[in-house]
Parts: structure tokens; sequence; C-alpha cells
């Protein structure tokens, strides 16, 4: 499967705003708590890196945008913080 121009442009969209938000300072841990799950838990960068939908998992998570992230690995979670 090959990643269109348009999928890599949102994807590098989605990279700059979690960065821009982990420079404010993020969400405490008990906002994080009341948040839900984004994408029903799928890891959004394996499905970029991969070409597939893949589970994340919790110990791999991140609170942006209102919701909580999960991630397969720490490496797809640095990217999405990156």
């Amino acid at each position: 499967m090959t990643i269109t121009a348009a999928g890599k442009r949102m994807f590098i969209s989605f990279c700059f705003v979690a960065l821009m938000f982990a420079a404010i300072g993020g969400l405490s841990t008990a906002k994080a708590a009341e948040m839900p799950i984004a994408i029903k838990g799928y890891d959004t960068v394996a499905y970029f890196q991969d070409g597939r939908a893949i589970k994340g998992i919790e110990s791999f998570t991140f609170p942006w945008n209102g919701m909580i992230w999960h991630f397969q690995s720490k490496a797809n979670k640095d990217l999405f913080v990156a």
C-alpha cells in the first residue's frame, strides 16, 4: 500500500500539533483519565508506517486534542509526540 502525498501531509500536521501541545505542557493525569480513547485505541502511526490498522496498547499512551491516543510501541508514541 502506497501512502499518498495528502496522507503524508496529514501525518506531518498531526505530529506538528502534537509537538506544540507537548511544548506547552500537555494535560494533568487527572484530566487525561477523563478523556475518551481516540480512534478506538488503534495506533495512528502504525497505520502510516505499516499501511494497516494495529491496535495500540495502554502502556504507550499520549493525551492530545482532548483524547487519549494508544500506540503499539514506544517508537510509534515518540514519533507521534515529535
